[in-house]
């Protein structure tokens, strides 16, 4: 187990890492590489780093991170629970630490297609954290053909009766039985009060009692979602030290909705994991 997980490796995630790791912490960093820096436009603004790209930036990050002894994690992390003192974070390699920070970026779009609009919350959600004991021994489907999705339906295949994972014409090799698997396009959905069916393009229909919305990589209030913490939706609930509204977890960067300048975001992530270190000294 680690002292601290950190779910994000642009610049606040890496900051935090860097000084958690400089006063002996034992830190994992888990990401998929991916970054609003990763572009190849020169940085101009920045002191010291005149010329070099954005991506070279964030290489540079990665690269300093783990050699100052920070474990790295190249996957995307799909869920967190908590149990008892520590917390479990979902993915190919799951992975236990006694505080998390999120340092996940720039929000996804938590918005539901035009075709689960008229049914949202009468059988259409986003999270099976938050509504999937709805649908104890009911059948449900999730939509979205990557981790995520398959993640979701996971959850839900502990609940219901029935899941199955439509991917919306993509292609993924295989999900894991129980989990059922249809490719088909979505053409729309019908019901009367609430969700009773799902259409495809090719005619044909299937009887759901609810379906989740999950073709997005999780974010910060996915995590948060994951072990009770609040969120506004769009963003964690933070007290002035960078923590949600559970102890141990923590955020910094975009996924705060307070930060967008590469020297901001750095900061930000600096003073939070100041703030963690003192949560441990407690």
């Amino acid at each position: 187990m680690f002292d601290i997980l950190v779910i994000g490796s642009g610049p606040a995630g890496v900051s935090a890492a860097l000084t958690l790791s400089a006063a002996g912490r034992s830190v994992a960093m888990a990401s998929i590489m991916s970054s609003y820096l990763t572009d190849k436009t020169p940085a101009t603004d920045y002191y010291g780093l005149e010329g070099f790209t954005g991506q070279e930036i964030y290489l540079k990050g990665v690269r300093q991170a783990k050699h100052a002894g920070v474990v790295f994690f190249d996957q995307q992390i799909t869920g967190l629970s908590r149990q008892g003192n520590r917390f479990i974070a979902a993915g190919q390699t799951p992975l236990e630490a006694a505080c998390v920070l999120l340092a996940t970026g720039t929000p996804a779009d938590h918005s539901l297609p035009d075709f689960g609009l008229p049914f949202a919350q009468k059988g259409v959600h986003l999270q099976a954290e938050q509504d999937g004991f709805y649908y104890r021994n009911r059948m449900v489907g999730v939509v979205g053909a990557g981790c995520y999705g398959v993640h979701q339906a996971m959850l839900l295949s502990r609940m219901a009766r029935t899941v199955t994972l439509f991917t919306n014409d993509q292609r993924i090799p295989s999900v894991p039985p129980p989990i059922g698997l249809n490719r088909y396009p979505i053409d729309r959905l019908e019901g009367q009060d609430r969700l009773e069916k799902i259409v495809f393009e090719n005619g044909t229909a299937l009887n759901l009692d609810g379906l989740f919305i999950a073709n997005r990589i999780a974010d910060a209030v996915d995590l948060c979602v994951g072990v009770g913490a609040q969120t506004n939706g769009a963003y964690p609930i933070l007290d002035p030290q960078g923590m949600t509204s559970v102890a141990g977890v923590f955020a910094a960067g975009d996924c705060t909705g307070n930060t967008h300048t590469l020297q901001e975001q750095t900061y930000d992530g600096y003073r939070v994991a100041k703030n963690i270190l003192s949560f441990f000294a407690k």
